[in-house]
């Protein structure tokens, strides 16, 4: 049975992944179950893919698109700039930026 506790702090999340579908794929599923357990959700990645996160129902996730035109680290960093970081950055094992990232807000992975 599920605890409370997790639905009564809701996080905020981070997702982050390469520019491949392959990789963004594996991520959809936690990203619908953090959702739907009432997480907030950011999602870092190529601008092509969000047709796709839409089309699998996800389209409530926040999406930061500007992946393509910089690297994960610098998007991370420029949208949580001036606010609170996440509570957790979740990256797929080829976005090392994501980590990197993680270090740098002092959150972890």
């Amino acid at each position: 049975q599920q605890s409370s506790y997790y639905n009564a702090y809701p996080m905020e999340i981070a997702f982050c992944t390469v520019s491949m579908m392959g990789h963004l794929m594996p991520l959809l599923p936690y990203v619908e179950e953090l959702m739907r357990r009432g997480h907030s959700i950011t999602v870092f990645h190529d601008p092509s893919y969000r047709e796709k996160i839409e089309s699998c129902g996800l389209g409530a996730c926040r999406s930061v698109v500007d992946v393509a035109e910089s690297n994960i680290y610098d998007s991370i960093l420029r949208h949580y700039s001036g606010r609170d970081p996440p509570s957790v950055i979740v990256y797929d094992f080829f976005a090392t930026d994501g980590a990197d990232a993680a270090d740098f807000l002092g959150v972890p992975t």
